[in-house]
């Protein structure tokens, strides 16, 4: 059962994950950035030992990255880098 309170804590904790994937590896294109979190978040939602809240949060991050550019995913590492 999601809550409200579960699915804002599974937003802000999509941030923390958006930040992890954009900052894993060196940044080539987009279409490897979505390959990456497409395998985390398969990995997540197959995990039984992930809570619920964490499984969210993957989706939430799916949901941001898929929103956003290949420009602008670079920006964001910029920002996390300084």
């Amino acid at each position: 059962m999601i809550n409200e309170d579960m699915n804002t804590q599974a937003i802000e904790l999509s941030f923390t994950v958006l930040e992890d994937i954009i900052m894993l590896r060196p940044l080539t294109n987009k279409k490897d950035i979505m390959e990456l979190a497409s395998n985390a978040l398969k990995k997540v939602q197959e995990g039984k030992e992930y809570p619920q809240v964490l499984k969210l949060a993957y989706k939430e991050m799916i949901n941001k990255l898929d929103g956003l550019s290949f420009e602008e995913i670079k920006e964001i590492r910029q920002i996390i880098e300084e």
